[in-house]
């Protein structure tokens, strides 16, 4: 589900919602309700976190990474991130 892949975009990047209504102009509380289903999320909603989070857009939309144009997941650098420090 596309709003449970920004609540995990949002969390390993360390955003909350006052974050994102800070950076995006959409309020905290739309966030909020938009996030943990009370209301439907807006495509404004969507393309507001992948312009935050480029890096995370086709994973966020699709649910698929491209690790060689740059789109990974929270995921994939983990796994990465685990590999560098094994050495």
């Amino acid at each position: 589900m596309i709003e449970n892949r920004i609540k995990e975009a949002l969390k390993k990047k360390g955003l909350k919602y006052q974050d994102l209504a800070r950076e995006t102009g959409i309020a905290e509380g739309k966030w909020a309700k938009a996030l943990n289903g009370h209301n439907e999320l807006k495509w404004k909603e969507v393309e507001a976190v992948c312009n935050l989070i480029p890096e995370y857009e086709y994973w966020i939309t699709r649910g698929k990474t491209a690790p060689e144009i740059g789109q990974t997941s929270p995921e994939l650098e983990a796994t990465a991130q685990s590999y560098q420090e094994q050495g």
